[in-house]
């Protein structure tokens, strides 16, 4: 979000206190997963969304964000591929981690140092593709200004190693 200004009040969730399975959280996100996002709307409607691409999609649109432009269902279908290559690569070792340094702790499970290594390893790989990844969006964005042809090129020469892991 930072990346294309949208505002934003991040409010802290405290997953070793619990606070995902409070009542407030939950009325917000009954899966009580994080992220999760409150939106007031005009009329005292508030909108509630979970999941990260939906959320980061969602306020793109909102905020007319040309990292998103919603030109055509070409462009966007394009640029929604580069989101998802970049959250696949990252939810196995997410998962693994989280599951070794936090479920297992917590549910007094045996922890597997070793897968957990492993996927810290892989994270860092992966993150290390998607900061590649963004420098050459930015570089071949001030050619361009066309995001979405872009988009679609970084993430198939940029991530393509993540992909295939």
């Amino acid at each position: 979000m930072n990346a294309a200004d949208i505002p934003i009040n991040v409010q802290l969730v405290d997953l070793f206190k619990g606070e995902h399975h409070g009542a407030k959280f939950l009325e917000l996100n009954p899966r009580g997963t994080v992220p999760a996002l409150s939106d007031p709307m005009p009329g005292g409607e508030t909108l509630k969304l979970y999941e990260s691409a939906a959320i980061m999609r969602y306020l793109a649109a909102k905020h007319h964000s040309p990292l998103y432009p919603m030109t055509s269902p070409r462009h966007q279908a394009r640029i929604d591929m580069a989101i998802e290559s970049v959250l696949q690569a990252l939810e196995p070792p997410i998962t693994t981690i989280i599951f070794n340094e936090v479920v297992a702790r917590l549910r007094r499970l045996d922890q597997d140092h070793q897968a957990a290594q492993r996927a810290y390893l892989e994270l860092g790989g992966v993150l290390h593709s998607i900061d590649s990844y963004a420098t050459r969006m930015h570089s071949l964005s001030q050619r361009s200004h066309d995001v979405a042809h872009t988009a679609g090129v970084c993430a198939d020469d940029t991530l393509r190693p993540i992909r295939t892991r």
